[in-house]
């Protein structure tokens, strides 16, 4: 799944390259803009999905170890990614943002994560169905709710996030012996709603799109094994946390240095290969205590040092 995951990524680079520009007082390129809202239906809801593919694994862990890896690879780096990005955005896209602009995609894995628990007792399928349901039927503008940050995305993209939880057994069976016929036809009927017209607003949450999304992760997890193995997206994928939470933050900065006249196209290979090449040199970094600070906090061992001796003292 992590060259799936890398994928993705790439989609979210691509994405926010034209968008950027484009909020820079730079040419947008067309044709990329067109390939953008062709995945809208399909980008963040395969991230949550894949993400939600975890949840189990993690819950088999202490409680406490559980929580700790949330809290240290999800909460810590959107706080420190929060700073830049809200440094780069305007004061007046801030309010009520909890993982101002692009890190709301972490603020709601971590809520996901934390409602995740509730699986011990409760299928995901159901927390799946019931977040949806929610996400379509509550007034989130009610005075009571208005103050839960991303409360309708926290639902929406966690019906995706629990479904990929529910699914964890029955994927490898439709990935190996799922019917070609039938991948291709939801391909088909997924490729058919990505290509409406703009018009119909990807990702505006309403009821036809959970559905229509869901049937393209369908058509895209049958294909992602039968794809040529690509060993770059599979390191992409495998640091996912360092390209997403990093490109938007980059490519604010390197905007405005480039030329008002850059044709579309140009703006955006110039931003998404500037972007890479940044990311990829923090990958590296990431590495070295001091810089994978930025990306994880560090694991305290302080106890676990402590124990092990005092253990061999009382049996002793």
């Amino acid at each position: 799944m992590d060259q799936l995951r890398g994928l993705a990524i790439i989609l979210v680079f691509l994405q926010h390259a034209n968008a950027i520009a484009g909020l820079s007082g730079l040419e947008q390129w067309t044709i990329l803009a067109w390939f953008n809202s062709v995945f809208a239906p399909f980008r963040m809801p395969t991230l949550l999905f894949l993400s939600g593919l975890l949840l189990t694994p993690s819950l088999r862990k202490p409680f406490r170890a559980f929580a700790g890896g949330k809290l240290r690879k999800i909460l810590w780096p959107l706080a420190v990614w929060s700073i830049p990005t809200i440094i780069l955005l305007q004061p007046s896209t801030l309010k009520g943002m909890v993982g101002p602009g692009h890190l709301w995609f972490l603020w709601v894995l971590f809520a996901c994560y934390a409602i995740g628990v509730l699986t011990k007792w409760i299928p995901a399928l159901i927390v799946a169905i019931a977040l949806v349901t929610c996400a379509l039927l509550v007034p989130f503008d009610t005075a009571l709710l208005e103050h839960i940050p991303r409360a309708r995305m926290i639902a929406w993209y966690g019906g995706f996030f629990f479904l990929g939880a529910a699914s964890l057994k029955a994927i490898p069976w439709w990935q190996k012996r799922g019917p070609w016929w039938v991948a291709a036809l939801l391909g088909l009927v997924a490729l058919a709603w990505g290509l409406i017209p703009e018009t119909k607003a990807n990702g505006s949450l309403t009821p036809l799109e959970f559905p229509m999304s869901l049937i393209g992760i369908a058509a895209i997890l049958w294909i992602a094994p039968r794809l040529p193995t690509a060993a770059a997206l599979i390191r992409v994928g495998q640091d996912s946390i360092v390209w997403y939470v990093a490109q938007s933050p980059i490519m604010r900065v390197i905007a405005p240095l480039l030329p008002a006249a850059l044709p579309g196209w140009a703006a955006a290979v110039a931003l998404t290969a500037s972007a890479g090449v940044a990311c990829w040199i923090l990958v590296v970094l990431k590495r070295r205590r001091a810089a994978s600070i930025l990306f994880e906090f560090p694991q305290l061992v302080g106890a676990q040092t402590f124990r092990r001796p005092l253990r061999a003292l009382h049996r002793a």
